[in-house]
């Protein structure tokens, strides 16, 4: 997924180099969450968008590449996932709690979405949630799947769900992921390890090895 935060120097991108003038060009109307620190770009609905960003990565999970920790057995490396990414069924036990410990949504199935670099988002059905949440103001925008939306739980943002994806993701049309970092996620009882970075929602487990998408210096992965 492609999120930026433009500096006012005309080559950098959160103060790394900008990937091109070619692609910058691609971002336009910022989309920002009222209140919120992220200053969201969107991509204009273009038939070539998915070509550029496609082009741009570098790595797109065909390759390790050196860096990459060697997956032990039963271990899931994210330097194999594809990009663009891909929708795999899960069947594990998953429990969202708010930080004042109320369970927000229990499932014993869920949508997992592998993304080159990045530990996967898990993607629980609407009828799974055991409370209603709160719609935010704000949106952003994934080249892959489209246009996403936000909900809070007690004034804070811990989740985001997309309705009416890209054809490759209507599975999860509708469905909500939480933040691990403003949540408490648990997998099969085990608790989830946040993504880092403000933006990315990656759940860490056991089972996944990187490194991972989310560290300074890592906007190019």
């Amino acid at each position: 997924m492609v999120q930026l935060h433009i500096s006012k120097k005309k080559n950098e991108v959160d103060g790394e180099p900008a990937l091109s003038e070619t692609f910058l060009n691609y971002f336009t109307n910022p989309i920002a969450a009222e209140g919120s620190e992220l200053n969201r770009f969107s991509l204009p609905v273009r038939t070539e968008t998915k070509e550029l960003t496609s082009d741009m990565w570098k790595y797109k999970g065909n390759q390790r590449p050196d860096f990459a920790i060697e997956p032990k057995p039963g271990q899931e490396s994210v330097w194999d996932y594809p990009r663009p990414p891909e929708l795999v069924s899960d069947h594990r036990k998953i429990e969202v709690f708010s930080e004042d410990d109320v369970l927000i949504a229990r499932a014993s199935s869920s949508i997992r979405v592998l993304e080159t670099a990045s530990p996967p988002t898990f993607y629980i059905a609407p009828d799974d949630l055991l409370l209603d949440l709160t719609p935010c103001d704000g949106a952003s925008y994934c080249e892959w799947k489209g246009q996403a939306s936000y909900f809070s739980y007690g004034n804070v943002k811990i989740a985001w769900r997309y309705d009416g994806p890209s054809e490759s993701f209507k599975q999860i049309d509708g469905w909500y992921s939480f933040y691990a970092s403003l949540t408490r996620c648990f997998v099969n009882s085990e608790r989830v390890q946040a993504q880092r970075g403000d933006f990315y929602g990656g759940w860490i487990t056991q089972e996944v090895v990187g490194p991972f998408k989310g560290d300074p210096g890592t906007l190019g992965w």
